[in-house]
């Protein structure tokens, strides 16, 4: 398997990161979007049904400890997901 098992996004294996113009894609998640990050480290997503472009974070350990396993991930992935992360004692 070339992502993580965790319900709401991909974060693909380093066999499957691939370079898209001038940034560098590293995760996917189920609500279509792709994220990725320029040579300063921004991360960025994408939306690939609306094709809307955003940074969301300064760096990947920003994404991850703020975005994905942290305070901010409700605004992306809902109550729900905050919740399991608390219940599971990782956020």
């Amino acid at each position: 398997m070339g992502w993580s098992t965790l319900d709401e996004i991909r974060i693909n294996a380093v066999a499957h990161v691939r370079r898209n113009q001038d940034y560098v894609v590293f995760a996917d998640d189920y609500n279509g979007f792709i994220f990725q990050y320029d040579s300063s480290g921004t991360v960025f997503q994408e939306d690939t049904d609306g094709g809307e472009f955003k940074r969301v974070a300064k760096s990947i350990r920003e994404f991850i400890d703020e975005i994905f396993l942290g305070p901010k991930c409700a605004e992306f992935y809902g109550e729900d997901w905050l919740q399991e992360l608390q219940k599971r004692q990782m956020a």
